[in-house]
């Protein structure tokens, strides 16, 4: 499985406030002014900031502070404070207000734009071990949570509506969280493919590190003035007690990736029993992705290979001991990870011919299309309706039209090109609609022709 990931210890942060030097070809074009320039300026504030974090570290404080550049001005200046937490003590706030008051930045000649920066004071602090088991008996109530943890809590972390605590804002933030060790674990900080971080707890116990947004590059393209631009992580912890079968599913995440050939999604649900293995039958069905791409397709004989790929793998892990038989439903997909639909009692082994995921399977929505030659001309029959929509409207034979044909042979989803309406007669939409095709094994097939080559196919093409 992927390796852990860690936020390094900071006493002092300027979110996008160092612009780290980047190895570029000796062709490319050097560093506008503009960045050199706002490099330098955040270099001169940083090191201005430094005896006042070593005092909020002597102190025990911990401060989140926002600095000001007005570039807009055109003349020299010194930057500002623009805001600060409530909890900013006096001293501290004077130690900064004179720090910033000797450090006289670099106007850009010509530029007009300000932005803001955050920078850290002092060290922020560790999670106790009292935390975890604080935040557990208040789950899952959201408020329950909050007055749990909200001491130990910085202002910019929020509780969400399921007890989560979501961070945006500079890395420091989730620093306590990432370097957390609440119990000991042989699966701490294990990355998932979905790109999800996962630690073992016990009792069935996972920390769940969601990212929702990275911007940890100052080169990136955000707009200087967009309060994005601040954001080097937004990211949610999560604390989920699961079925001992979730535990071993979670386990398994890189098993389950090469299963599915990295890249199919499936649908699932079998009984585990009180002993910890499988009961009875697993239902398996492969499901089409979102986008409904064709490279995410398989031939017949592929998707076999896959369902018995995840049958083994499914079958053969240990679950635990867990008291009466579950019957577990989920749904793997090899970009968004694991999501389980349901854990409930089963009153005994599953029957493959009962399965819910097995009777609702559409087995073809997966397959890849396989028609060739022939099997990409209509019969004559069908062809003659729009031979005469054509002739009769006296349409050019021109007309693109595109459409899908499914494996009954049928034309669906009729789409047609890019010409005006006054161009293209009523009966055209319908006429092509009734296109029937031979049968084939494969999945759904997208065409597209022009009118002319369904009129006059070529005489000689492979069966």
């Amino acid at each position: 499985m992927g390796g852990s990931r860690r936020l390094g210890s900071l006493s002092l942060l300027a979110a996008l406030a160092l612009l780290p030097a980047r190895a570029t070809p000796s062709n490319s074009p050097p560093p506008a002014r503009q960045d050199t320039t706002r490099e330098r300026n955040a270099f001169l504030v940083e090191n201005a900031l430094r005896p006042c974090s070593r005092d909020a570290i002597d102190s025990g404080t911990f401060e989140l502070i926002e600095i000001a550049f007005a570039y807009e001005t055109g003349e020299p200046f010194a930057p500002i404070i623009q805001s600060k937490r409530p909890s900013l003590g006096r001293p501290l706030y004077w130690c900064v207000e004179r720090a910033l008051s000797k450090v006289r930045l670099r106007p850009t000649p010509g530029e007009r734009w300000r932005y803001t920066q955050l920078f850290a004071l002092g060290e922020i602090p560790a999670l106790p071990k009292e935390f975890l088991p604080a935040w557990q008996r208040a789950l899952p109530d959201p408020a329950r949570v909050k007055r749990a943890l909200g001491g130990w809590l910085q202002p910019e972390v929020e509780v969400t509506a399921t007890g989560c605590l979501h961070v945006v804002g500079p890395g420091v933030l989730a620093e306590p969280f990432v370097e957390w060790r609440p119990a000991p674990s042989d699966l701490w900080g294990v990355l998932l493919h979905n790109g999800d971080t996962v630690s073992a707890l016990p009792g069935n116990w996972w920390l769940h590190q969601r990212t929702r947004h990275t911007n940890a590059d100052p080169y990136s393209d955000l707009d200087l003035e967009d309060p994005r631009a601040e954001v080097l992580v937004d990211d949610e912890f999560c604390l989920e007690h699961v079925d001992p079968a979730v535990s071993a599913l979670l386990r398994a995440d890189d098993r389950l990736h090469k299963a599915v050939n990295a890249g199919a999604i499936f649908d699932a649900e079998w009984v585990v029993a009180g002993q910890g293995g499988v009961a009875g039958d697993i239902g398996v069905c492969l499901v089409p992705p979102p986008d409904g791409l064709q490279w995410s397709r398989f031939t017949s004989d592929e998707a076999e290979g896959i369902r018995r790929q995840v049958e083994d793998l499914l079958r053969g892990l240990d679950y635990g001991r867990a008291g009466p038989s579950r019957q577990i439903r989920i749904r793997y997909d090899h970009a968004l990870g694991l999501t389980v639909r349901g854990v409930r009692p089963a009153d005994g082994p599953l029957d493959r011919a009962a399965s819910a995921v097995e009777t609702k399977c559409e087995r073809r929505a997966i397959l890849r299309c396989d028609r060739i030659g022939k099997a990409n001309q209509p019969s004559f029959a069908s062809v003659a309706p729009v031979r005469k929509c054509i002739r009769e409207s006296g349409a050019s034979d021109q007309i693109s039209a595109t459409f899908d044909i499914t494996p009954d042979g049928a034309a669906t989803n009729v789409r047609i090109g890019g010409e005006r309406a006054s161009l293209v007669p009523a009966c055209l939409q319908a006429t092509i609609a009734g296109l029937a095709f031979p049968r084939s094994e494969g999945g759904i097939c997208e065409q597209t022709t022009r009118m002319h080559e369904l009129l006059w196919p070529p005489v000689n093409q492979p069966d």
